[in-house]
């Protein structure tokens, strides 16, 4: 009952994005359970049924991973790899079986979570993204804001921002 609304996100998310010259969109909520990780799975879905984008999802919620769950991946490395040794971003990326759409999972609870993400190898990687010509648009799945500062390392670093509000629970 909500694929039209997660259609008309991802309109909006596609128009505004290739316009500005955007890459890189982060999504992340004030508080836990807003449903940020459902709204980045969704739009990540619905953008990759446009053939006219790519998109891989990235699970930044260092410190609660849940996207490869979500789909019943099991994944023994993630993004944690990456940022940490000489591992190859192709050898982690994952395909949950849907054409233009890959995931970087987090594989477990990761402490130091906020210096891996405004580490120099995260910035290079985002970098890349936004070097890329073409279709691909990188989602990033990031804990709430007023959890930990993760977001707020990683947020400045990007081209955009989501913020997902629950109707009626989030005040400010």
């Amino acid at each position: 009952p909500h694929a039209d609304s997660y259609r008309l996100l991802r309109t909006r998310v596609t128009q505004r994005m290739p316009q500005q010259g955007w890459v890189t969109l982060g999504i992340t909520s004030a508080r836990p359970r807003a449903g940020e990780t459902l709204t980045s799975i969704n739009l990540a879905i619905t953008i990759a049924m446009d053939p006219k984008y790519s998109v891989l999802l990235i699970d930044a919620d260092l410190k609660n991973p849940s996207v490869h769950r979500v789909f019943g991946i099991s994944a023994e490395k993630g993004i944690a790899d990456y940022l940490t040794t000489d591992t190859a971003l192709e050898d982690l990326l994952i395909s949950p079986g849907i054409e233009r759409f890959a995931i970087l999972p987090c594989v477990s609870k990761i402490d130091g979570s906020s210096e891996l993400l405004g580490g120099l190898k995260m910035q290079a990687l985002i970098n890349s993204f936004k070097q890329r010509q073409g279709s691909l648009i990188v989602l990033f799945d990031l804990p709430p804001v007023l959890i930990s500062d993760d977001v707020v390392t990683l947020s400045s670093k990007l081209d955009a921002m989501l913020m997902v509000v629950e109707d009626g629970v989030t005040k400010t």
